[in-house]
């Protein structure tokens, strides 16, 4: 096994862009560690309700538990990779309000530096509530306060060329477009988390090295199932074919997360599958996120895909057993010994 890996900066407290800037320039001076991992997407606060069963109408079903985090796809994502010992910083937007307070609090306390992190006047959060169902862990959101037109302008592109690694999420096309160009022109790896390869996305996926996506746009681009011999394609298969088309489409390497049936993965001619680990799900809210950051880690330490794909998926199955996107990212530790006690 690999030793544990140093866990990525110490947290401060709240406060604004300001505060938030200084304190991660003051850790990074004081540690002399270069950020490995730079994050370019969304930051929410959510509120997040565990109820018995979304079978039971409305006004009838029981609360089972009730938490406020911090997500949103890529600053969950650094969350993670930051546990997991990496060096992370996120490019976003929050507004000046409460929710931006806590959002930008939540990731100092997580040692993620807010260089590139945008407040801006008169918006409100991002706020997003998160319905849980208590027996299958699957959920459902509703935005509440939304970024509207705000973008993550200005962007310091110059700070990428200390790191050694881009995630980007589909939330801000054009500015995800303008890092992984500038990224790609630095021979740095851009990882892309996207919930479609169409119309805006196009461009973006053309200029990425590892694509993860999900089953819906694998579907999608897979088209209508197929039909043979021994009768319909099953979805495992199309989400297989669904990565071979989107391989022609300019990145290195695809992967589809297929929630409880694992994922599968291209590279080259290659295909493969990860089965899921099997765990007691509490909450499959920010499963994904955790995949993402987790296999950054891998992308930044240089191990095959077939090891980065088997550790996000622990890291991602670990999450799930407890309310929250945020509260059940694990650390190395965790990891290794969830890994270790499955023979793997």
């Amino acid at each position: 096994m690999r030793e544990p890996l140093r866990r990525g900066l110490e947290g401060g407290s709240g406060g604004g862009h300001n505060a938030a800037s200084a304190a991660g320039e003051e850790r990074s001076a004081r540690g002399g560690r270069m950020v490995e991992l730079i994050g370019l997407g969304l930051a929410t606060l959510d509120h997040l309700m565990q109820v018995e069963s979304f079978a039971q109408p409305v006004g009838q079903t029981k609360v089972k538990g009730f938490d406020i985090q911090g997500g949103g796809l890529t600053a969950t994502a650094l969350v993670a990779a930051a546990r997991l010992g990496l060096s992370t910083e996120l490019w976003g937007v929050a507004g000046t309000d409460r929710l931006g307070d806590w959002i930008v609090a939540g990731l100092e306390a997580e040692g993620v530096g807010l260089r590139g992190f945008r407040r801006r006047e008169g918006m409100e959060g991002p706020l997003v509530l998160v319905f849980v169902d208590g027996e299958t862990g699957e959920r459902r959101f509703q935005l509440a306060r939304w970024l509207r037109d705000a973008d993550p302008y200005p962007l310091e592109l110059e700070r990428l060329d200390g790191a050694k690694c881009l995630l980007v999420d589909g939330m801000f096309p054009r500015a995800a477009v303008e890092a992984a160009r500038y990224a790609r022109s630095r021979g740095i790896p851009v990882v892309a988390d996207l919930g479609g390869v169409e119309g805006k996305q196009r461009e973006l996926v053309s200029l990425v090295d590892y694509l993860v996506t999900n089953e819906d746009c694998a579907r999608r681009v897979a088209g209508p199932r197929r039909v043979g011999p021994a009768g319909p394609d099953d979805p495992d298969t199309a989400c297989s074919r669904a990565c071979t088309l989107m391989l022609g489409m300019g990145p290195r390497v695809v992967v589809a997360t297929l929630g409880g049936r694992g994922s599968v993965y291209g590279e080259g001619e290659s295909i493969s599958r990860q089965p899921a680990f099997p765990v007691s799900v509490v909450d499959t809210t920010g499963a994904g996120d955790c995949f993402h950051g987790a296999f950054c880690v891998g992308v930044v330490r240089g191990w095959g895909l077939g090891e980065t794909v088997r550790f996000a998926s622990a890291a991602a199955a670990i999450k799930c057993q407890r309310l929250g996107g945020r509260a059940g990212l694990p650390r190395m530790m965790e990891v290794e010994a969830f890994l270790r006690e499955r023979g793997v």
